[in-house]
């Protein structure tokens, strides 16, 4: 099993089914997917990838940050998965979020959310070869075996 400590993928898509703005953090990755529904006539939902923070109260201020021209936040919900993002994906969690997106008529903003996506499972695959490889700049050695 890919997400055996995790929450389920059931509750994860309620969940996104009525998050105003929901934090879904990756930890085999660093990266967070910040599904904010949020919209008025100029914006848009959107899918956007940040980096892991240490407190809904960092998360908070990265949505701020993120997303200027909406100042209020009156829900935050924060997930974390620990599968993989094939599995995400195949347990139907993305999918949620694009048709939720695309149910409120933003078919455009569901074209960029996958394409956020992606780009996770791209960073995904990179953090994976690294680690085998044992890159210096993103690995580090917890002990070597002596001669």
């Amino acid at each position: 099993m890919d997400n055996a400590f995790n929450l389920s993928s059931g509750k994860i898509i309620r969940a996104l089914a009525e998050a105003e703005v929901m934090s879904i953090f990756f930890p085999r990755v660093g990266k967070a997917l910040i599904v904010d529904t949020r919209h008025d006539a100029d914006h848009g939902p959107v899918v956007l990838m940040d980096d892991m923070v240490g407190s809904a109260e960092e998360r908070l201020q990265s949505v701020r940050r993120l997303r200027p021209e909406f100042t209020e936040i009156a829900q935050l919900t924060l997930a974390p998965w620990f599968g993989s993002t094939r599995a995400f994906a195949e347990q139907g969690i993305f999918d949620a979020i694009v048709e939720r997106f695309r149910a409120m008529g933003y078919h455009g903003e569901a074209r960029d959310a996958a394409r956020t996506f992606r780009e996770l499972r791209r960073r995904e695959r990179q953090v994976t070869l690294d680690l085998v490889a044992g890159e210096a700049q993103t690995t580090r050695t917890l002990w070597a075996r002596t001669a």
